[in-house]
């Protein structure tokens, strides 16, 4: 592979880490934050989604730092899961999962006024609630961009 083939890859997947790692560092202390907040005011319910969200959150951050470091198998697969657990964007019957690390971009159908949003933050918001009555189904475009770009690396490195 020529060398500027070989810059080039490894800037990419050094932004999908970055992306990963610096996203979920964020969402992590967010996560926290909220949690604090949400035993205070005495919502203990609401604090089990932001102990999940801070699992995936260190889940993307070891699995940015790895991709980071290297191309190896182990950090293609553990990147792998991450972005493929932020492309579902879903609110139906009370059940709410998002879940995205720094940037998305979000397709959403449903009950929704706008269909197409972008955002620069990461985002988890995982609960349920019998009340909640808008649904919407989407997905997060980066999610897709970065299984995508790992598929193809996994093939290029096999």
């Amino acid at each position: 592979m020529p060398e500027s083939s070989q810059t080039r890859n490894r800037t990419l997947r050094r932004i999908f880490a970055f992306i990963l790692a610096f996203g979920g560092l964020i969402g992590a202390a967010g996560s926290v934050l909220e949690s604090i907040h949400l035993l205070r005011t005495g919502a203990a319910s609401r604090a089990i989604g932001d102990g999940i969200s801070l699992l995936l959150y260190a889940g993307s951050i070891y699995a940015g730092i790895l991709l980071w470091k290297s191309a190896a198998p182990r950090s293609i697969a553990l990147a792998f899961v991450s972005f493929l657990l932020q492309i579902p964007i879903i609110s139906y019957k009370g059940v709410v999962y998002t879940f995205s690390t720094l940037l998305n971009v979000r397709l959403i159908f449903g009950d929704v006024n706008r269909h197409l949003l972008a955002d620069l933050a990461s985002s988890s918001n995982i609960y349920y609630s019998p009340g909640q009555t808008v649904w919407m189904f989407g997905i997060n475009l980066v999610g897709v961009a970065g299984v995508c770009y790992l598929l193809w690396l996994a093939r290029d490195k096999a």
